[in-house]
């Protein structure tokens, strides 16, 4: 990985563009719900390294989505359990989600611009999804989906 994306503080960037998450949320209120060993997380992986990878971040770019530095794509979550990132099957589903969600978009016929936000709410599925899976619990008492 390139040495500016390495040691690229991401929890910083989310501060410096806006303040909040993918979620919507700003640090204090990732703080706020205690959420353990939080980082700036990118919902996708911020490197393409398959070639399923480089044409999801082409996708995500064909929408106005930055699949880097796009506020977007980066979610406040907790460290991975086992200190290595996604894994390749998380990473799949994720580019799965957001290309059927795509599809079906364009299936109802949605402008591009329609098709953009049902991208970002998918995205936002996602980020939840991970920060479940770290961290058991979060979709029963924190999600932006839960019926209030």
């Amino acid at each position: 990985m390139s040495e500016l994306y390495k040691n690229f503080d991401w929890q910083k960037h989310i501060e410096n563009n806006g303040g909040v998450d993918a979620l919507g949320r700003t640090k204090a209120q990732a703080d706020a719900i205690d959420m353990p060993d939080q980082h700036g997380h990118h919902i996708e992986y911020k490197k393409a390294k398959t070639d399923d990878d480089v044409a999801a971040q082409d996708l995500l770019l064909a929408y106005n989505i930055d699949p880097m530095f796009g506020k977007e794509v980066l979610v406040y979550a907790p460290n991975n359990r086992n200190g290595n990132g996604h894994s390749i099957a998380f990473n799949k589903e994720t580019q799965d989600a957001v290309k059927k969600k795509v599809l079906e978009s364009k299936d109802a016929q949605y402008n591009d611009e329609q098709i953009r936000a049902e991208i970002v709410v998918e995205l936002q599925r996602q980020a939840e999804r991970w920060i479940d899976k770290q961290w058991p619990g979060y979709l029963d008492n924190h999600s932006i989906f839960k019926k209030k």
